[in-house]
């Protein structure tokens, strides 16, 4: 068997690189959802509206951190599959619990953003699958 140490990548796996880039993707679209979703909540009381800016910013901050925070190294190889139900948590059971628990996480700005790229995969349990170093074969053999 050829491995992945000598380039040969296994089929449907991504780099560490590419599942950190999409992982950091959902990050900022679960960011959005949870501000959208704590926003509808609280309205406009208690001086809500200008922090919804803000919000949008820590989830930009939150994007670009996230492949700092990450324990993800980019030579690894994870399979697709885990990573897409991973995107998908973060967008949904991440940015819902985010969203649900954003007035007892303070505060907001950079530490905000760090607890929010940390936080996010949490949330949303992501344990993405190691390919390992031996090419898997999945009803069609891709070398």
């Amino acid at each position: 068997m050829l491995t992945e140490g000598i380039g040969i990548p296994t089929y449907g796996a991504i780099t560490g690189k590419e599942a950190k880039e999409r992982i950091s993707d959902a990050i900022l679209d679960a960011e959005v959802s949870a501000s959208s979703f704590w926003l509808s909540q609280n309205g406009m009381k208690a001086g809500s509206g200008p922090i919804g800016p803000l919000l949008l910013i820590n989830g930009f901050l939150a994007k670009i951190l996230y492949p700092f925070t990450s324990k993800i190294a980019d030579q690894d190889s994870f399979m697709e599959s885990s990573v897409l139900q991973c995107e998908s948590d973060i967008r949904t059971k991440g940015a819902l619990t985010l969203g649900a628990v954003y007035e007892s996480l303070a505060p907001f700005g950079a530490a905000g953003s760090i607890r929010d790229a940390a936080l996010l995969p949490e949330f949303a349990n992501c344990d993405l699958e190691k390919t390992g170093k031996i090419i898997t074969i999945s009803g069609v053999i891709k070398i």
